[in-house]
Order: C-alpha cells, then structure tokens, then sequence
C-alpha cells in the first residue's frame, strides 16, 4: 500500500491568497483549457458525472455538494443531474469565473475547516483529498452530512515537480509538487483514506484514477 505525506515546502500557508495571484486578470476557463488538454481529464470528470447520475437515479438523490469546484466546468453538468447544486471551493478567482445556473449556489470555503450547515443526497470531492492536510478527517467529517460520498483521486503519479503531470501553468510556476498535492497514493492508499465508512464502490480508470463511493451517515 502506498499512502505517502509529500513535503509542503513550496506549499503556501495562505493557499486561497497565492491562487488569487496567479489566476489575476485571467480569463474565465483557463483553468480549463490547460487542464483538459489532457485526454484522461476529460474521461475523469465523465466518469464522475456518469457515477453520480447513477446514483442519483437509482438512489432518488435531489442534491449535491461539490467540492473545490474549481471554475464550475464539471459543475455544469452535475446541475443537468440534481434539482439542487451547492458548489464551494477555497479560491474566490476560481468562483468568480464560475457560470450562474439557476439551481446552484456557490461558495468559498476551506473544506479542510468548515462543516455544511445541511445535509445533501451526495457530496463528490473531485481531486480534491491528495491535497488535504488531513484527508481522512474531511472525508469523516463530510460523510456525517450525505447519503452518499464520491471521490477521485490520482493513484499512479509519481508527484514531484519534475515528473507530474500537472498544467504547463502549475509547472511554471513551481507550486509545490507542480500540482499543489500533499499526498501520493495507490489505489489502496486511497481505499484506506475511508476506514471506518462503508466502501459501496472502487474502480480505477486506466490505472490513473482512483474513484470510491461511500455511504454517509445522514
């Protein structure tokens, strides 16, 4: 099992500040045009949202936390799926870019210290544990506010600045592990991140991406 804490030397303390820096004067879905440049991006969020849809479907789910929604791409499409969308992240550029849709609300929150007021069918947490100081007591905390809990994660990079397959933009600028990541993990590693919960469901995508659906306790 792999499960390892990388250094956050290059990490800054004050994360949503040094974001709001970089993406200054962007344009809105730069984001996303450096990211899903890359073909196995693009398969992930459809698959997240083809993992949702099932859910909500077989589950009857109205609702949906998404965390760290970045700039709302994949928000757009869980807001096709549930009648009610909540959608946070930690960067207040990142929400500014996102799109209005009348059945989602947005937020800046630093999910690694808030807790939702309410409870919600499913909450997906997209790439977003591999960069948690404390994964497995958000995923904990999280779970105690839905009936359901997806998550993804990277499960094969070799997450250093010269080797992660990170953005061209993040690389540039030397983020951290290029990524902005505190932990490397295998599938395994990842699967253990949820000890304690009931695992409903685990797949990888080409080796690349991990995906774990848990049941909450709401």
């Amino acid at each position: 099992m792999r499960l390892d804490r990388l250094s956050e030397q290059h990490i800054p303390a004050d994360v949503p500040t040094y974001y709001n820096g970089l993406w200054h004067g962007r344009e809105p879905g730069f984001v996303h045009a450096s990211q899903y440049r890359w073909t196995h991006a693009e398969e992930r969020k459809e698959r997240i949202v083809s993992l949702a849809s099932d859910l909500a479907e077989q589950e009857d789910l109205t609702t949906c936390l998404e965390v760290g929604c970045c700039e709302g791409l994949m928000t757009q499409e869980l807001a096709a799926v549930f009648p009610q969308v909540t959608a946070v992240d930690i960067v207040p550029a990142f929400i500014r870019n996102c799109p209005a849709l009348p059945n989602v609300a947005y937020a800046v929150r630093d999910i690694e210290h808030w807790t939702p007021g309410g409870s919600f069918g499913l909450i997906v947490m997209a790439e977003v544990l591999e960069h948690l100081r404390e994964p497995t007591a958000a995923v904990r905390r999280l779970s105690g506010h839905c009936r359901y809990l997806l998550a993804s994660c990277p499960i094969s990079e070799e997450l250093n600045p010269d080797t992660c397959d990170a953005s061209l933009f993040m690389r540039e600028n030397k983020n951290g592990d290029a990524a902005g990541h505190l932990w490397a993990m295998d599938m395994e590693g990842f699967v253990s991140l949820f000890a304690g919960l009931e695992v409903v469901h685990q797949e990888d995508l080409n080796g690349l991406t991990g995906f774990v659906i848990v049941r909450g306790e709401a």
